[in-house]
């Protein structure tokens, strides 16, 4: 592995960062949307949300030629580590992050229920269903499972990772 081998891995690492965050908050951003009263300026809410798709495809499609523009070629890299450790410490890095943020989500829904005067005799479902809140809390809880999965489950993601793009696993019979 080289300078520009890691470089091009750290790009696309933080593509797939950008569009998992961008997938677990789509839901309130659409219901937000949705709920706009504003139609004329209720549109240009979504251009955030395409602005990061952009962003991360197009850190995963060009990761090559940016890290090649970025990098110059100056031999291997000293590394006693393998391209699938490095990804299954990314996965497990997102999948922290995935874990505190949705984390925050579902407790600041439910901090703001139970502080909330308007929401007296409401229970926590009830108080839910209101415009915006239920994409929240929702959210958060898919962001909590997911961070799970890529937490626990690092290996059967490596192993979905690898063979999508057809790299042969050490050891699997492949």
């Amino acid at each position: 592995m080289n300078g520009r081998d890691l470089a091009e891995l750290v790009f696309k690492i933080w593509g797939a960062v950008v569009l998992a965050t961008v997938l677990t908050t789509m839901p309130a951003d659409l219901i937000f949307l949705y709920t706009f009263d504003d139609f004329e300026s209720g549109p240009f809410t979504i251009i955030p949300i395409v602005r990061q798709v952009l962003l991360g495809v197009g850190l995963i499609v060009l990761a090559g030629p940016i890290s090649r523009f970025i990098i110059p070629v100056r031999g291997e890299l000293a590394l006693v580590v393998s391209t699938t450790e490095i990804r299954l410490l990314s996965f497990v890095l997102m999948g922290i992050w995935l874990v505190v943020h949705g984390s925050a989500e579902i407790f600041n829904t439910y901090f703001g229920f139970s502080i909330g005067e308007s929401n007296q005799g409401l229970s926590f479902w009830a108080y839910l269903s209101s415009p915006g809140y239920e994409g929240i809390f929702w959210n958060g809880v898919i962001d909590v499972l997911v961070g799970l999965w890529l937490f626990f489950g690092r290996q059967s993601v490596e192993r979905l990772w690898s063979g999508s793009r057809g790299i042969r696993q050490p050891g699997t019979g492949d």
